[in-house]
């Protein structure tokens, strides 16, 4: 969470919550330092204000690079039998 924040620009927790005025510091603070459990509400806010996928806000464990979200639509193809 601390990765996704300081890559949308935002130097610390406070930074965020002023700028943002979505999020309250305590808790962004509460969620970054695992304080307290995120949950997928939470994530998708977060994601959509940091501009990151909210499954890698959920997930990742692995310190792997924050995944930037797509705004372009994925294709999709299907095999139907025939």
């Amino acid at each position: 969470m601390q990765q996704a924040r300081a890559q949308a620009g935002y130097a610390s927790p406070s930074d965020a919550a002023r700028a943002l005025r979505e999020i309250n510091k305590n808790t962004l603070i509460s969620h970054e330092n695992g304080n307290r459990p995120l949950s997928r509400k939470a994530a998708e806010k977060y994601g959509r204000l940091f501009g990151v996928d909210p499954g890698w806000l959920l997930f990742n464990a692995d310190g792997a690079e924050a995944a930037p979200v797509s705004l372009q639509p994925s294709p999709v193809t299907v095999d139907v039998p025939i």
